[in-house]
């Protein structure tokens, strides 16, 4: 379950009857933190936020500019 109390407070954390908190906790057992200690976590979120302004401004089609960052990200990440 989340540790921040601002997110501890969301409705789906209140009512454990739910079936989207059952969901939810189910899906615990396999989650894992996100890699932010990790230098291309912090560059991959840069190329995110460098997209969405591309997005905005740019004449290139939407398609392009996703398959652009889609390759940035995995190059980060040493992937093909």
């Amino acid at each position: 379950m989340p540790a921040r109390s601002s997110v501890t407070e969301m409705e789906i954390f209140k009512n454990p009857a739910k079936e989207i908190t059952k969901a939810f906790v189910a899906q615990l057992a396999s989650a894992r933190s996100l890699p932010g200690m990790h230098e291309s976590f912090m560059l991959a979120d840069e190329a995110f936020v460098d997209t969405l302004a591309l997005l905005t401004i740019s004449k290139d089609p939407v398609d392009k500019i996703v398959k652009d960052l889609d390759a940035k990200v995995k190059e980060l990440y040493g992937q093909k």
